[in-house]
């Protein structure tokens, strides 16, 4: 009985499947993700940028999807997700193999200006490794908005 209970505790990691699964959008047109992935309608978007540029260059920004949105999972069916990794680590959670490192890996802090004086200000002096920057303009039909 124990040797059968020990088989099934150990398959049983095997036999599952993740219920969230990311994607890199790495060489993608930041402004056609945002329009795909995040924006709904009535909202006119500008001026999209990651890590300062239109293009995106990163493992560290992609979409995501949720095949199960139930108990005590994500509640959102698909979305953004920005890492200081590999996006790939963002499913794995913490069986993540992957990467710590964003490739390439962006270090320079004028990618997050104010994010560092922020920082500075509330005594932090520590470097910022890896930064992800999502930046965008937007303007709504009505007078409500929600991300």
């Amino acid at each position: 009985m124990k040797k059968t209970l020990l088989l099934i505790a150990f398959l049983l990691p095997i036999l599952g499947y993740s219920q969230v699964v990311c994607t890199s959008q790495s060489g993608q047109n930041a402004q056609s993700i945002i329009e795909n992935f995040f924006i709904g309608e009535g909202v006119e978007i500008s001026n999209v940028r990651f890590n300062g540029q239109l293009g995106v260059n990163s493992n560290q920004f992609g979409t995501f999807t949720n095949a199960d949105t139930s108990g005590q999972n994500v509640k959102l069916s698909s979305g953004l997700v920005i890492v200081t990794g590999d996006i790939q680590d963002a499913a794995a959670g913490s069986a993540a193999i992957h990467s710590s490192n964003g490739i390439p890996q962006n270090n320079d802090e004028q990618t997050a200006v104010p994010l560092r004086l922020l920082l500075t200000e509330l005594g932090f002096s520590q470097s910022m490794n890896d930064i992800g920057v999502l930046t965008f303009d937007f303007v709504p039909q009505g007078n409500e908005i929600s991300f």
